[in-house]
């Protein structure tokens, strides 16, 4: 009797390259795009006021334990599989994985965007969802991806549910902590009626 199964990991991380949203986003939002400087010999990631550099923890796949580095001297060291999908698909292969449900690397698929203009904030989510979306067409049965909403607005995060799921993604992002209003002291629990049209 044949006992193998298809192993299909349900929480696995992307790493988009960081520039994709200067080239991406709309005309309008691209002066204010992440962009990467170096400095010390080392990139770092300037967003909205922000300056940090690299983590190389995101990126450790393969390396052993003794050689990993907190800190990267660039967005594009580690494994080539966090941006790049037919790279994904050898590592894949490789550690005998059938499929991957994938998520961004923090909200905005690897760039922190808690900025406080949600408008900025919802054109970076689109953005990452376009390319999730293109970077899962390349295996789509293997490739699972899954994208991020505006929760703070129902009808937007509807509306983008719904492009997501045209797109071929195949489920959505919700942060732990509901954000629906302005303030945090009107945030609404998911069990509000509010979120009904976000269920439905």
């Amino acid at each position: 009797m044949d006992l193998t199964f298809p192993i299909i990991s349900a929480d696995d991380h992307v790493n988009p390259p960081p520039l994709m949203y200067g080239e991406r986003l709309p005309s309008k939002w691209r002066a204010r795009a992440p962009r990467v400087e170096e400095k010390d010999g080392r990139e770092r990631l300037v967003f909205e006021g922000t300056s940090r550099p690299f983590t190389a923890l995101d990126a450790a796949a393969g390396v052993d334990a003794k050689d990993i580095r907190l800190l990267a001297r660039t967005k594009q060291e580690g494994r080539k599989g966090g941006w790049d999908p037919d790279a994904r698909i050898e590592d894949m292969d490789f550690d005998g994985v059938h499929a991957q449900v994938l998520f961004g690397s923090g909200s905005g698929g690897g760039v922190a965007i808690q900025c406080e203009d949600r408008a900025l904030r919802f054109a970076m989510m689109q953005t990452y969802n376009d390319w999730i979306a293109e970077f899962c067409l390349h295996y789509p049965s293997r490739l699972i991806g899954i994208g991020e909403i505006p929760s703070w607005d129902i009808e937007l995060a509807v509306a983008e549910t719904d492009r997501c799921a045209q797109m071929g993604l195949r489920g959505v992002l919700l942060p732990a902590v509901p954000a629906y209003r302005e303030s945090p002291a009107e945030d609404q629990p998911y069990t509000s009626d509010v979120y009904e049209p976000l269920w439905e």
